[in-house]
């Protein structure tokens, strides 16, 4: 059986990253549900918090690079994301 998530995200980080990357963070949803994606820890901002790159594919914008939280074992926030560049 399939987890479910439930994503998260500040509207104004919403925005600017929209404004930034040209990637919405409800299109970044499916980068993350890609059943190929892969996520490492984030070990440069391990001090801060505890996040998360992830690499998938999406749905309309192709291969995308997020860094996101796990608020709970069945909730993400999403912090930022882009088109990865290979």
């Amino acid at each position: 059986m399939a987890t479910i998530f439930h994503y998260d995200w500040d509207p104004d980080k919403a925005a600017a990253n929209l404004a930034k990357h040209k990637v919405s963070f409800h299109d970044a949803r499916t980068g993350f549900e890609d059943p190929l994606a892969l996520t490492i820890p984030d070990t440069d901002n391990a001090h801060v918090e505890e996040r998360w790159i992830t690499i998938g594919a999406s749905s309309r914008k192709g291969l995308l690079l997020g860094v996101h939280t796990h608020m709970e074992m069945s909730e993400d926030t999403i912090t930022q994301i882009g088109r990865a560049h290979v």
